[in-house]
C-alpha cells in the first residue's frame, strides 16, 4: 500500500517537472502571460484496459519467456565465439614446414 502510493507521489511529481521544463522554454508568444504559470498539461487520450484479461497457463508463461531470453541467446553467441577460437589456436599449434630452394647454373 505504501509503495503503490509512493509511485502515486514520484509520477505526479515527474509530471510537475516535465511542466516546468516546457513552461521555461522561451517562447515569445507567451511572454509576460502570467496565466501560462499556473496552467497544467491534461492528457487528451487515456488507456483503454481490456475487459478480461486472458488466462494463460503458467507453464505456457514460464516456456515463453524461457525461449524469448536475450541472455541465453547471448551465451550461445559467445560459446560458438569461443569454439571458434579454440580451433583458430589449435590450428597455429600445428608444426610448419617451410623449404627454400635455389637454383643456380
Amino acid at each position: 500500500m505504501k509503495s503503490s502510493q509512493q509511485d502515486v507521489t514520484t509520477a505526479e511529481l515527474q509530471v510537475l517537472e516535465q511542466e516546468m521544463i516546457l513552461k521555461n522554454v522561451p517562447d515569445p508568444q507567451r511572454d509576460g502571460q502570467l496565466a501560462v504559470v499556473g496552467a497544467r498539461i491534461v492528457p487528451t487520450d487515456h488507456i483503454d484496459p481490456p475487459a478480461q484479461e486472458a488466462v494463460r497457463p503458467v507453464q505456457d508463461l514460464l516456456a515463453e519467456a524461457l525461449a524469448n531470453r536475450p541472455d541465453v541467446e547471448q551465451n550461445a553467441i559467445g560459446l560458438e565465439d569461443a569454439r571458434i577460437t579454440t580451433l583458430g589456436v589449435k590450428d597455429a599449434m600445428l608444426p610448419q614446414l617451410n623449404g627454400f630452394g635455389d637454383v643456380q647454373q
